[in-house]
């Protein structure tokens, strides 16, 4: 024989889990509405302040520097290689993404009357400072017989921000 207790027990756990599935068949039944609020927000403030520099320039040459190939025996020779600079900076802030896609959210086909509502808010504020100080120097050489290499500065600045995405 079943008591009142086990009956009692019985109902209120299928009551428990009863309510605890209804969130996830409410868009399912005629006149219902369901409604999701997704806000996503940023704010980024970036400095980026890169100083760079090569140099093999500002030499001077000895007289004992040189042999016969320069300007006689009593000369001087200064001869310098390549000076590169390479700077690359890259910055990647504030990026939302909110996939609807798969709620289900968008449709009316639950039922009839049903209304389902998806509000979507994405902002971003964003201050990016980049400040590239790059230099290659060669020059500035003294002497008889002066030969310098080349002198090259690539500078590439990649700033990405702000970027919202929807799917649905």
């Amino acid at each position: 024989m079943i008591s009142i207790k086990k009956v009692a027990t019985i109902g209120a756990t299928v009551a428990l889990l009863s309510a605890a599935a209804v969130p996830a068949f409410a868009g399912n039944f005629s006149h219902s509405g369901n409604s999701t609020d997704i806000d996503q927000k940023n704010k980024a403030t970036i400095t980026n302040d890169v100083d760079s520099s090569s140099n093999t320039g500002k030499n001077t040459g000895s007289s004992s520097s040189c042999s016969w190939l320069c300007f006689g025996s009593k000369g001087s020779k200064v001869e310098t290689g390549n000076a590169k600079t390479e700077v690359s900076v890259a910055t990647v802030a504030n990026s939302n993404s909110a996939d609807v896609s798969t709620c289900g959210c968008q449709s009316n086909k639950h039922g009839k009357n049903s209304s389902n509502k998806v509000d979507v808010d994405q902002s971003n504020k964003a201050t990016i400072t980049n400040d590239v100080d790059s230099k290659s120097n060669t020059g500035k050489n003294t002497g008889n017989y002066v030969e310098t290499g080349n002198a090259k500065t690539d500078v590439a600045v990649l700033t990405v921000v702000n970027e919202n995405v929807v799917t649905n």
